[in-house]
């Protein structure tokens, strides 16, 4: 639908901008204790902040804030009626293949530890901003990223602590975009991710041979807005984007320049990307008037009814 102007996350939507109206919200008291249940995921204060379930499917780790602090704690699937145990401090966990260990960010670091009651060890040391591990499909491995190589990279390390990590991928993405999440070939032997290091006004899908470092693209001028996800078999690889853009920009926005959208709508043009572009010479950043509001949700909706609504099967389909 829309594609970012700037490569900075913050900048990402600027090419479109809508005001977001509150229909109101309930504060909570923040001495009042939630339950980790799935109602309160993404509370602000108090609740589950991530549930992930064992691939065996014996455990539910949830992070979140609960009766015994911050950090992650276990469930067995097959206790019906037990609450949470406390584990450790953790941010979001990643099991690995067997269930029997979770890999998680700290201190900018990756750590993993065993479960359910094993002492995390540090895997990497002094990377300052590793974030999103994934385990290989034999567990013996962990990618992640790190901007440590001036931009944001995939980097490996041996579960087993045996060595440091190394740097697999070069220049993948800004230093600043911590958008996707390294995807594992079901055979280990490669890694999908997603850069703009072709082209910088997109996020197209790539890959890179575990082993050798090779990196060849896989998609031109798509922009990616999700990371990859393999079939089972490895012969697909899915992942949500666009390649047909919708842009609408007020001409007085001063946070995010209006020129900026001027000069990507000719980039992708220039690229024979087809872009449906709207300019408002009376808003800035966000509309405000009625009738352009009205405009801009109706152009919304056709765009949505022409490229996303179901369509019949076609012959390349089935």
């Amino acid at each position: 639908m829309t594609m970012q102007t700037a490569r900075h996350p913050a900048m990402r939507f600027s090419g479109i901008c809508l005001t977001c109206i509150a229909l109101g919200a309930c504060a909570l008291d923040r001495e009042e204790a939630l339950s980790l249940t799935l109602e309160n995921i993404n509370r602000h204060d108090r609740g589950a902040s991530s549930v992930s379930i064992s691939p065996d499917g014996s455990r539910i780790a949830i992070v979140g804030t609960g009766p015994s602090g911050s950090g992650a704690y276990l469930l067995e699937t097959e206790d019906r009626g037990s609450q949470p145990a406390f584990w450790m401090p953790s941010g979001p966990l990643r099991w690995s293949p067997d269930s029997r260990s979770v890999a998680f960010v700290r201190d900018g670091d990756i750590w993993l530890a065993r479960v359910p009651s094993g002492e995390p060890r540090r895997l990497t040391s002094g990377m300052g901003d590793a974030r999103e591990p994934a385990f290989s499909p034999d567990g013996g491995t962990v990618a992640f990223y790190s901007g440590k190589g001036g931009a944001q990279d995939i980097w490996l390390v041996p579960a087993d602590g045996s060595d440091a990590a190394r740097q697999l991928t070069r220049e993948a993405a800004a230093p600043d975009d911590p958008r996707f999440t390294p995807a594992w070939s079901p055979d280990g032997a490669t890694i999908a991710y997603v850069s703009n290091g072709a082209d910088y006004w997109a996020d197209d899908v790539w890959l890179v041979d575990v082993v050798t470092a090779e990196a060849r693209q896989l998609s031109r001028s798509l922009m990616a807005s999700s990371s990859p996800v393999w079939s089972p078999d490895g012969e697909r690889i899915a992942i949500f984007g666009t390649a047909k853009f919708l842009i609408m920009h007020g001409e007085l926005d001063r946070r995010a320049p209006y020129q900026q959208s001027e000069e990507l709508v000719a980039a992708l043009r220039s690229r024979g990307n087809p872009v449906e572009f709207h300019s408002y010479p009376d808003e800035g950043h966000g509309f405000r008037r009625p009738e352009n509001r009205v405009h801009a949700y109706g152009r919304l909706l056709a765009f949505f009814q022409q490229h996303l609504a179901p369509r019949p099967a076609s012959e390349e389909d089935r």
